[in-house]
């Protein structure tokens, strides 16, 4: 499914800016009053709640399924955590591994039969190749 990876960027490119105040801030005090729009403390909040300010944190293989017209979760929040994390990844000297593919003209679902299926057949591939990996390293 889409993820949301940057909350601050995610208030100027969704449809529901509203949803990303009140879920971003949700469990502080500014949260239970979240105002709209959203003040410069609550820029920095919502900054340091987004997954994009841990990447460096993640190890595991990455894939995104990126659905080009979903205006829900823009395609762009995707295209920006797997070029942190590819960026992240090769000043450590670490594979990448790091995989994202969109589908022209899908939204939020991929719905389409054509889409939801080579989607469903991508990740299944995606899932076996590391898992043979894995155990041939073992």
């Amino acid at each position: 499914p889409p993820q949301v990876v940057d909350l601050p960027a995610m208030l100027g490119t969704t449809d529901i800016p509203e949803w990303v105040s009140a879920e971003g801030l949700q469990g502080d005090a500014a949260g239970a009053d979240a105002t709209w729009p959203v003040g410069a403390e609550d820029l920095l909040e919502l900054h340091r709640r987004s997954p994009l300010s841990v990447i460096d944190r993640v190890e595991a293989p990455a894939l995104m399924l990126l659905g080009a017209a979903d205006q829900r979760v823009p395609h762009k929040q995707g295209r920006s955590w797997v070029s942190a994390l590819q960026q992240v990844r090769q000043r450590k000297g670490a594979p990448a591994d790091v995989t994202a593919l969109e589908f022209p003209g899908e939204g939020h679902a991929i719905a389409s039969l054509e889409g939801n299926a080579h989607a469903q057949q991508s990740a299944v591939a995606w899932l076996v190749e590391r898992l043979r990996g894995e155990s041939n390293a073992s």
